[in-house]
């Protein structure tokens, strides 16, 4: 299986096997995208315990770094008027995230980077490492709709994606 690297900043550039946007370094959707479903405690001993281009130090990506990510759904996207992230984490903190149609963003239905069209998963709900902090929660993103939920159990099985430190 050949691996790549793709760095977007303001073009993309293939080189290797991890996904860079802006400044983040992105387990590759393409390459090594995980196909299973995690509570948050797997996602975290997930990201943890890979292993990828030499590289050991994965985590789940906090809310904010899941925003980076958000395309297509103006108010959720990390310039818009959301702010969720960051130092806002309570259940308040997402008044202005309206999420956007289910299904119908600008890749393939999702609201995500094309470059994440063909990881092999479904556009829907992934971990975050933010805890929502009237809940205690974790913030979770469904990218079929831009939007944040605050209402999954962390015993919920849910996909993942790991950020490296």
């Amino acid at each position: 299986m050949k691996k790549c690297i793709l760095v977007i900043l303001i073009a993309p550039l293939t080189l290797g096997c991890e996904v860079f946007f802006y400044d983040m370094v992105w387990e590759d959707w393409q390459v090594i995208s995980s196909r299973e479903v995690y509570s948050y405690e797997g996602a975290v001993f997930y990201c943890e315990n890979l292993g990828l281009a030499g590289h050991d130090r994965w985590r789940l990506p906090t809310v904010g770094e899941m925003r980076s990510l958000i395309r297509g759904c103006p108010n959720n996207e990390s310039a818009g008027p959301c702010t969720l992230g960051g130092q806002c984490l309570s259940s308040s903190c997402d008044d202005n995230c309206d999420g956007c149609p289910e299904n119908q963003g600008p890749n393939s239905g999702c609201y995500w980077p094309s470059v994440m069209n063909n990881s092999g998963r479904d556009c829907g709900m992934y971990w975050s490492s933010s805890v929502i902090e009237d809940r205690s929660t974790h913030w979770v993103i469904d990218f079929s709709t831009g939007d944040f939920k605050t209402t999954v159990a962390d015993a919920s099985q849910i996909g993942v994606k790991c950020i490296m430190e």
